[in-house]
């Protein structure tokens, strides 16, 4: 009778915590959309100020204040997406789409940035990759700026290998190679953990929420695919 008392009660105390939990991440999913809000306005805004005329000194502090905006913009939408992870509340999309252009579209995204920095984005897929596939090209494709975004982010020189390779008849591999420092061994199972820091003073330079590769890692899950990290350090 005792053991049957303590189960009914370990039962309540899990839902208790999942409606906690659900409760959580619905006040994070509305706060981040109260805030989208006005900060769109003000992104707008700005931009409409850019094409007025203004002395250098001028444009060049409202390049700043939209970069920022657009930096906490990013925040919020990972914030958001990670809240609907977190909620059971992410539907995904299953359409057709095709690998090539969807690698395109991505590294065109990141290719500014890459040559900011001097940094080669070299493309590779396979050429048996062709046809149409089925899934949501819009979250793979987050997946994929997310990841070369990082790698982009943490390497100083050479370049950074965006490669789709076919693993099985229905699944494929995709690969971002890059010539940065490296991950040793003992901090890279903290690399995909929501908050988690490989190198907090690199990170603190670099900005972000640090949500990015855990929500690629719920989204690539909930795809019923699979993400992991090889490296060495100074490799």
């Amino acid at each position: 009778m005792q053991r049957e008392k303590d189960l009914h009660a370990l039962i309540r105390q899990r839902e208790l915590a999942k409606d906690a939990n659900r409760a959580k991440s619905q006040f994070l999913a509305m706060m981040s959309h109260e805030i989208r809000t006005p900060l769109n306005g003000l992104l707008g805004t700005m931009s409409l100020l850019r094409r007025t005329s203004m002395t250098d000194e001028q444009q060049e502090m409202l390049g700043v204040a939209q970069l920022a905006g657009q930096t906490l913009m990013e925040v919020i939408n990972d914030i958001l997406d990670f809240s609907k992870l977190e909620a059971d509340r992410m539907e995904l999309e299953i359409i057709p789409f095709e690998i090539r252009p969807l690698l395109r579209n991505a590294i065109d995204i990141l290719s500014p940035q890459a040559r900011s920095k001097n940094l080669d984005i070299i493309k590779q897929v396979d050429d048996s990759i062709d046809g149409y596939w089925l899934g949501d090209p819009s979250r793979i494709r987050q997946i994929l700026i997310n990841l070369v975004g990082n790698a982009i982010k943490f390497t100083e020189q050479g370049s950074v290998i965006v490669s789709a390779t076919m693993h099985k008849p229905a699944e494929v591999i995709f690969a971002i190679t890059d010539t940065g420092a490296g991950i040793p061994k003992d901090r890279q199972k903290l690399l995909f953990k929501e908050f988690s820091q490989i190198d907090a003073s690199i990170n603190r330079q670099h900005g972000g929420s640090g949500l990015g590769l855990a929500i690629s890692r719920k989204l690539v899950e909930l795809m019923n695919g699979e993400i992991w990290v090889e490296s060495q350090t100074g490799k």
